[in-house]
């Protein structure tokens, strides 16, 4: 069940109302600001050889992405391509909206009038060729 208070939550900020008086703490860092600190830190790794070096974090994580694409696996092969390349466009063909009737109808017609375009022309030529022949056979005669 809902309490009031969980209501009173609910409705908008009144003008010159703060809901959240003290805010966000100063001196908050922000996680991309922690996370960039501890990538930009070193850190010891084994070699295959079996040596051990000293690596900034975001080297040693492109070096076992490096190791894992050469071990075969498909997700690090495609980030570090991403990486290097750019990852590709992929191209959607827009969706066509439904055929209306009226829009069949148009269709329909304008199909027919190309028949009736080529009928005629196929008559003319047919009859132009019997025209021809007739001339021709009373030129002979």
């Amino acid at each position: 069940m809902v309490t009031e208070t969980q209501l009173a939550n609910l409705r908008p900020a009144q003008k010159g109302e703060v809901r959240n008086p003290y805010g966000k703490p100063m001196g908050t860092r922000s996680i991309k600001a922690l996370l960039r600190q501890i990538v930009d830190s070193n850190v010891e790794i084994e070699e295959p050889d079996g040596s051990k070096s000293l690596y900034e974090i975001e080297r040693a994580i492109w070096l076992q992405a490096v190791r894992d694409a050469l071990k075969g696996e498909k997700n690090a092969r495609r980030d570090i391509a991403a990486y290097l390349y750019g990852k590709p466009v992929q191209y959607i063909e827009p969706i066509e909206p439904p055929e209306t009737d009226e829009d069949k109808l148009e269709r329909i017609q304008n199909r027919i009038a190309e028949l009736d375009k080529q009928i005629e022309e196929q008559i003319e030529a047919e009859v132009t060729a019997r025209v021809e022949k007739i001339l021709q056979d009373q030129v002979q005669n």
